[in-house]
């Protein structure tokens, strides 16, 4: 039965105040309660009530003894562990905006100094990668967060720090050697900087490209190897500049390379920029949710793309990837926050409840509500109108990463 429970939150032991009734347990839980009467809803259950119990006799608890009052005890005091997570949770994501905010103005000023300092420039981003790099945990100790986009800078160098943060990861995880990881980051940081060539009008456009404006656009990878000459770039790292669009079977740009040819940490930086492109384009309209951008990764790009590589990236993100919205077992909806790569099927989740007002909302591990599963993704716009302003989806998939030890 789908019952209602008229308490505050922190007065009872269940994850919500409205929900189904599914085992003895849980009516065990609910009579020990001391409620006089519960509500249900009709339409939600699966079951009527029983018939009520013949005077004299105890049909309705039959067989349900009430438990010690330590269990409700120890399940109220695990909310309290909650709320305080919640605390701790949303400081670190303030700090996390903070530190996102600030990786895209260095940057800016990265990107702005190129002709007229070179070499502070370069340093500037050595320095923006070793910080960066020197934040990795141990590939088990890693949580990967969705951060909202009010850390947002201007695209392109937002952009570049968010496919830096990706394209780490994606090398920590695949072991590659601190120096090669390096390289990652700093290429990442350049891949795109070509664009601040092509005209804003042409880059920013949000209807489809002429034939001569998709050209022009496709030259950014050689107007990023040009502006880069002067600044004694490592070799790798020029190579991620001129070959992050470049696709294993030929299809790719600039040159059409196959395969081998494409320098490896090129390769990894295209899966991470195909990804970015699917879930952040310039014409909001057409941008995926994460886990649709997944999808389509493995779907229409599996044969494109370095595939060991690809799929370690979709273990690292999971199934469903950090901002995705979803649905769960019992109807409910959610947003996930963060996940972990050894436990893809059960990330972090801001849950949809009426009952509990956002600013209150307890991010839920799936690791530790047995019985509540992830059913499918679901787009953000057809989420009932109270659950989409309850879960506010992103506009845009901006990571960042952590250790689970942050939060313990």
């Amino acid at each position: 039965m789908f019952i209602h429970l008229d308490l505050g939150w922190m007065d009872h032991p269940f994850p919500w105040n409205r929900f189904k009734l599914r085992s003895e347990e849980d009516v065990r839980a609910l009579r020990n309660l001391g409620l006089k009467t519960v509500r249900y809803c009709t339409k939600r259950s699966d079951t009527e009530p029983l018939a009520a119990p013949v005077p004299g006799t105890d049909a309705a608890g039959a067989g349900l003894a009430p438990q010690a009052s330590a269990e409700m005890a120890a399940a109220i005091e695990e909310k309290r562990r909650r709320s305080e997570y919640l605390a701790r949770y949303r400081a670190l994501m303030a700090e996390s905006r903070k530190q996102l905010a600030a990786a895209a103005q260095t940057v800016r000023g990265i990107h702005g100094g190129l002709y007229s300092r070179p070499a502070e420039s370069l340093q500037a981003a050595g320095e923006l990668v070793d910080g960066l790099a020197a934040k990795l945990p141990e590939a088990a100790d890693t949580v990967l967060y969705a951060i909202n986009d009010r850390s947002a800078g201007a695209a392109i160098y937002n952009h570049s720090v968010n496919v830096a943060i990706l394209a780490l990861l994606l090398a920590d995880k695949l072991g590659l050697p601190a120096a090669a990881v390096h390289l990652v980051g700093l290429g990442s940081l350049f891949h795109d900087v070509g664009m601040t060539e092509v005209p804003a009008g042409v880059r920013n456009k949000t209807e489809d490209l002429t034939a001569a404006e998709k050209s022009l656009l496709e030259e950014h990878c050689r107007f990023g190897e040009r502006m880069l000459e002067a600044v004694s770039l490592p070799p790798e790292a020029l190579d991620i500049v001129r070959q992050h669009h470049e696709l294993v079977d030929g299809s790719g740009y600039p040159q059409g390379l196959q395969g081998e040819v494409i320098n490896p940490l090129a390769r990894l930086v295209a899966i991470i920029e195909l990804y970015e492109e699917f879930c952040n384009p310039p014409n909001p309209r057409l941008s995926m949710t994460p886990h649709e951008a997944m999808a389509q990764l493995f779907a229409r790009f599996r044969t494109r793309l370095d595939e060991s590589m690809l799929q370690a990236f979709i273990h690292l993100m999971g199934v469903y990837p950090p901002g995705s919205i979803v649905a769960l077992t019992g109807g409910g909806f959610g947003k996930v926050l963060s996940v972990h790569p050894e436990r893809p099927l059960q990330p972090v989740l801001l849950v949809f409840d009426a009952e509990i007002p956002r600013e209150h909302a307890v991010p839920l591990d799936l690791a530790t509500a047995p019985g509540l599963d992830i059913t499918r993704a679901v787009r953000p716009n057809l989420l009932p109108p109270e659950a989409f302003r309850y879960l506010a989806p992103q506009q845009r998939a901006i990571y960042y990463f952590g250790s689970t030890r942050e939060l313990a």
